[in-house]
């Protein structure tokens, strides 16, 4: 019981009721965080944006269980399980035809690819450096909101050492800080340059890129608003800052209901 007690004022959703669906129905298992976003993870805002985009049939599950390779989110179909969204991707494409990147040539199917692995690969880190190194006490705060401050300080310590050990392994960890936020404005230039004044990053209509950068740029814009990442794309690069908002407009009417339902989640379940 003690344990049990302890699990749910560290770990929300712990022992949350388990989610079933029907056949037909995609389950996305992600982690019950929210706060000035849906989803603190950009990976989770990116495959529920995607499923969006794809009018996908789906239901949430925010119970934290890890998929087979260890990492949330994940999703459930038909009896199937898949790890890593971009694998998820992949396998939503084909079951359910999706069509969003049809109209691409093959040039723009790898400057799409090129800068989806930019923002995964290298702008994803300077989010984590943001919170895990720079913005600890918020981080912390929001991580474990139910915790007492002794509970709160001591795990926020084991997340953040693993934390360090993977930008320190990915390179970014290595940077200095003035480094760090010089990498995340070039990032951001480019895609600021790319976008230009599209509505979407490869032209009119969106394409399966969008929910990548989508998943980041709504962290910076909404989540992190205290980050280097957010001044900049306030003062710099303006577009950004309205590409989210027509992405959030056409995808996510429910944002305000969406947050205020996985909020209450988080700080009760």
């Amino acid at each position: 019981m003690l344990v049990r007690v302890f699990m749910k004022d560290i770990i929300p959703g712990a022992y949350a009721p388990k989610v079933t669906v029907p056949n037909g129905i995609v389950l996305l298992h992600q982690p019950p965080i929210s706060d000035g976003v849906p989803m603190i993870s950009n990976f989770a805002l990116k495959l529920e944006t995607y499923l969006r985009m794809a009018d996908i049939p789906y239901e949430n599950s925010f119970v934290p269980k890890n998929s087979s390779k260890g990492k949330i989110p994940w999703i459930e179909y038909n009896g199937k399980k898949i790890a890593d969204s971009n694998f998820c991707i992949s396998f939503l494409n084909k079951e359910f035809k999706v069509a969003l990147d049809d109209k691409l040539s093959k040039s723009e199917k790898a400057v799409s690819c090129a800068l989806k692995t930019m923002v995964e690969e290298n702008t994803y880190w300077t989010m984590v450096y943001y919170r895990w190194i720079d913005a600890t006490d918020l981080t912390s705060k929001r991580f474990f909101p139910r915790a007492s401050q002794r509970k709160r300080d001591f795990f926020f310590s084991m997340f953040q050492r693993t934390c360090k050990e993977q930008l320190n392994g990915h390179g970014m960890g290595r940077h200095k800080k003035e480094e760090v936020y010089s990498i995340a404005k070039k990032d951001l230039q480019t895609l600021s340059d790319y976008l230009d004044v599209k509505p979407f990053v490869m032209g009119q209509e969106p394409t399966a890129v969008d929910a990548t950068v989508f998943g980041l740029l709504a962290q910076f814009v909404w989540q992190d608003k205290g980050s280097p990442q957010n001044a900049a794309i306030h003062k710099d690069f303006k577009n950004l800052l309205d590409y989210c908002e027509r992405m959030k407009e056409r995808f996510w009417s429910d944002w305000d209901d969406a947050i205020a339902f996985r909020k209450k989640f988080h700080t009760e379940a």
